[in-house]
C-alpha cells in the first residue's frame, strides 16, 4: 500500500459508497488521518484512517485486501457499509470480530435553537 497525498486523495470518496463520515472526509481531505492505496494511478483497494477508524474501499476481492484487514490494530474499527467488505472482515477475523452499529452525526444545523443555545 502506497500513502496517497492529501491532493491524490481529495475526490475519493466514492470508493466509499454510503459512508458519510466526517473523520473520513478529513483523511480524504487531508486534515488528518492516512489514506493509501495499491496503486495511485489505478485504485483497486484505498483504506482511509482517521484516529482508530479505517475506512476500506475498493475491491474486497482484490490480492492485498486480506492482508490489509490483518494489518487493523486490535483496537480499531474497521469501517464500510458494503456487504462485500463487511464479508471479509468477518472471514479474516472470524469470532473474534465484534460488529457494532455507529450513528453518524447530524451535519444538519438548522433544528437548532441558537437564541437558547447563546
Amino acid at each position: 500500500m502506497i500513502s496517497l497525498k492529501p491532493e491524490q486523495a481529495r475526490g475519493l470518496a466514492g470508493y466509499f459508497p454510503g459512508v458519510a463520515d466526517t473523520a473520513l472526509l478529513s483523511a480524504l481531505q487531508g486534515h488528518m488521518g492516512a489514506v493509501m492505496a495499491d496503486d495511485p494511478e489505478d485504485i483497486g483497494l484505498i483504506v482511509a484512517r482517521c484516529g482508530d477508524y479505517l475506512y476500506f474501499g475498493g475491491d474486497p476481492g482484490h490480492p492485498e485486501a486480506e492482508a490489509a484487514v490483518r494489518q487493523a490494530p486490535a483496537e480499531g474499527y474497521l469501517v464500510c457499509l458494503e456487504p462485500r467488505w463487511q464479508e471479509k472482515f468477518k472471514a479474516v477475523w472470524g469470532p473474534r470480530l465484534e460488529a457494532q452499529r455507529r450513528h453518524i452525526i447530524k451535519r444538519d444545523m438548522s433544528g437548532l435553537d441558537r437564541a437558547r443555545l447563546a
